[in-house]
């Protein structure tokens, strides 16, 4: 009795009863789908494809007109219906996957536990619209399929589509066309914004309570044979997040970023206040080095619900591009891989800014060496020569200057790209810097 009382008396938790709804979602729009098939005409072939089609082809071969088959108005009626109700229950799952999103939010659940749930939240939204997708593509074949055959029957008719460059995005690459390359920056950029919690997880910055800086090498998350050299950062700077942020912003999207070395040029694309692209080729002689990047800026409501703007959340993100069409000879070099987030929200409530940052590079085997292990003692004794380590003064970001005797017998695109990455460094403590200042100086106003 005492268990079943239990039972009764436990509240409802919507998440783990909203999967079952999605069952019953599912099956019954099997059977609509089965049930409009049933009622659906012969022929798939839209009025208006064939109008198209009848308009194309030469009058004079046309056949004359015949009599449209008389509609069946009950049948269409039902058809319709079906449609609706088809309808209906992709509405219907859309709302309960948003149902189940603002319970996640509205719960008072461990970080752990909510951390788990947002995965549980994601894996379920990509596999409904999988399902969509895939009822798209059967809704579809058949039409496609009959279109085809009336197509290759009218070789004037044909016509060529080439989706590849809708998803070169995926592989880093940008397109020569400007709307295309728009579209691109903010779809791999975004898609580096979604990764932020997972990737943190995964290093441990979202367990870490002690500021510092830690750099080691790890497996390639998709490839095993390669290495890559991860940076994580958690520091709390005394001054707040908007400043902190605005002033990080500034350096990343080359409006007080660092000087190039010689025989180095930049090309900046400004996509809005919150996007751009920076392009950096670098040579020596015959060798050329490739460094472009996606930054974008993101800012959203601390978990706190609390909308003013120095308690607001910001994240920058940045994602090489590996392949750009209008840099014909990125081929002809070597090309930086790496990847990053940079997240700043309030952490004290003397107004101080937690900042964690994670950098993930793609080892460069310039030496040629043959096993994982060689090629991560030569990277990791590359960044050491760079002295990324921790900041001298607590509080501060870090940004000590390398030792030139070292890093001259490094070879040219290592050298690069690690100068490149401490020159950013050297920069967002600088501006670190002269936030802390501005902060205490408005502190000191205000008493």
């Amino acid at each position: 009795m005492a268990a079943d009382k239990s039972d009764a008396d436990r509240p409802w938790d919507v998440l783990q009863d909203l999967p079952f709804l999605f069952a019953s979602d599912n099956v019954l729009d099997d059977e609509l789908a089965y049930v409009s098939d049933l009622l659906e005409p012969s022929s798939t072939l839209s009025d208006e494809a064939m109008n198209t089609i009848a308009c194309t082809s030469d009058e004079s071969s046309s056949p004359p007109p015949t009599k449209p088959p008389k509609i069946n108005k009950f049948r269409e009626r039902q058809r319709q219906e079906i449609r609706s109700l088809r309808l209906e229950v992709q509405a219907l799952k859309a709302s309960l996957l948003g149902a189940q999103r603002d319970a996640l939010k509205s719960s008072t659940v461990s970080s752990w536990e909510r951390a788990a749930r947002e995965e549980q939240f994601a894996a379920g939204k990509a596999l409904y619209e999988n399902e969509r997708l895939r009822q798209n593509v059967q809704h579809n074949a058949t039409f496609i399929d009959d279109m085809s055959r009336v197509l290759s029957k009218r070789p004037r008719l044909t016509l060529t589509m080439d989706g590849a460059a809708s998803d070169a995005w995926k592989e880093c690459k940008l397109a020569a066309h400007a709307a295309l390359r728009v579209v691109a920056m903010h779809a791999i950029a975004d898609r580096q914004y979604n990764l932020l919690d997972s990737a943190f997880r995964a290093s441990g910055l979202v367990s870490r309570t002690q500021d510092g800086m830690h750099v080691a090498p790890r497996i390639h998350p998709q490839d095993a044979s390669k290495l890559i050299i991860e940076y994580s950062y958690q520091f709390t700077i005394p001054a707040p997040p908007v400043m902190l942020a605005n002033a990080v912003w500034d350096v990343c999207s080359g409006s007080n970023s660092p000087t190039l070395p010689p025989g180095a040029t930049r090309n900046v694309e400004r996509i809005d206040a919150s996007t751009v692209y920076v392009a950096n080729q670098y040579s020596d002689g015959d060798e050329v080095a490739h460094s472009n990047v996606v930054w974008k800026r993101y800012q959203g409501d601390d978990d706190d619900g609390d909308d003013r703007d120095d308690k607001k959340r910001h994240v920058i993100v940045w994602r090489s591009v590996l392949d750009d069409a209008l840099v014909p000879h990125m081929a002809h070099g070597v090309v930086e891989n790496d990847w990053g987030w940079m997240e700043l929200c309030d952490a004290e409530p003397d107004g101080s800014t937690r900042l964690r940052v994670m950098l993930q590079v793609v080892c460069i085997n310039g030496a040629h060496l043959s096993t994982l292990q060689e090629i991560a003692e030569d990277c990791m004794e590359a960044v050491h020569a760079f002295e990324f380590v921790d900041p001298d003064v607590r509080g501060n970001f870090p940004g000590r200057s390398p030792a030139p005797d070292r890093v001259a017998k490094l070879p040219f695109a290592l050298r690069t790209f690690l100068e490149g990455g401490k020159q950013l460094e050297v920069a967002f403590k600088r501006a670190v810097d002269i936030a802390i200042v501005r902060a205490a100086a408005a502190k000191a106003g205000d008493t």
